[in-house]
C-alpha cells in the first residue's frame, strides 16, 4: 500500500509509523541521520494552521514517541 503526499507517492517501504490519521516516513532526501516526516493522512489539510487541536495533540504524542525510538536505534540525541 502506498500513500500520497501532495503529488508524491510514498511507498510502503518508506513508511515507519502509521495510525488511522497519521503516517511517518523516511524521505528520499534526508537532511540528517534519523530524519523522518510525520504527516496527516487526510489531504484536505494543506497548512499547519488548519489542523484541528485533537490532531495536533496526536502529532505531538507521535513526535515524542518517534524521537525516542530514533534516539534509541541511532544512539543519538535529537534536539
Amino acid at each position: 500500500m502506498s500513500l500520497k503526499l501532495g503529488g508524491q507517492i510514498i511507498y510502503e517501504e518508506q513508511i515507519v509509523y502509521k495510525t488511522g490519521k497519521l503516517f511517518a516516513f523516511v524521505p528520499h532526501i534526508r537532511i540528517l541521520p534519523g530524519h523522518l516526516l510525520l504527516c496527516p493522512k487526510d489531504e484536505k489539510y494543506t497548512r499547519y494552521t488548519e489542523l484541528p487541536s485533537e490532531l495536533l495533540f496526536e502529532i505531538a504524542i507521535a513526535t515524542q514517541m518517534l524521537t525516542k525510538v530514533v534516539e534509541e536505534v541511532k544512539g543519538m540525541t535529537l534536539n
